[in-house]
């Protein structure tokens, strides 16, 4: 009998994608084959990537010492890994539809880009000194949630609210 307990999952079409509170990863396909691989800490966000047949290709893991690990589908090979300073993973989106990219944001509030063409692969773009609950990337502006807050920001991480400016 195993104590292991889902604390993630992905449904698709095609599997579904688990983490485990051992540290564990698993893909199974509608065809029960299954695919697992363990990480170095417990994973706090998945995020699944579509290929061109609209099926997920890969996925994003984010854990709560501060990696973002890359993963095939099915196999579940390492594709890359990201490692911010680490601070707690709490949400990941993809910068753009077209783009590996992935915008990353943590307990503390900041917000990264990682990806094998950002600048050593990771980059911390902004600041909300909030726990980021969600990330939304629509062209080049950024709705970031935290609890019931939300804000806009432009990419460069400066607020998309106007400035009153007294004269």
């Amino acid at each position: 009998m195993s104590n292991r307990i889902p604390v993630r999952t992905i449904l698709s079409p095609s599997g579904i994608c688990r983490a485990y509170n051992d540290f564990t990863i698993e893909w199974m396909n509608n065809s029960n084959n299954l695919y697992s691989i363990k990480i170095n800490s417990l994973a706090t966000v998945l995020l699944g990537v579509k290929g061109p047949q609209n099926e997920i290709e890969s996925i994003f893991v984010g854990c709560e010492h501060g990696d973002v690990h890359h993963f095939s589908i099915p196999n579940l090979v390492l594709l890359n890994s990201f490692h911010l300073d680490g601070e707690t993973i709490r949400s990941m989106t993809r910068l753009n539809a077209s783009s590996r990219n992935v915008l990353i944001g943590t307990q503390s509030g900041a917000i990264w880009l990682a990806g094998v063409k950002v600048p050593n692969k990771t980059m911390k773009i902004f600041e909300t000194h909030q726990p980021i609950t969600s990330l939304q990337v629509e062209r080049d502006h950024v709705y970031v949630q935290s609890g019931w807050t939300q804000t806009s920001h432009y990419l460069n991480g400066e607020d998309m609210r106007p400035q009153v400016v007294k004269a």
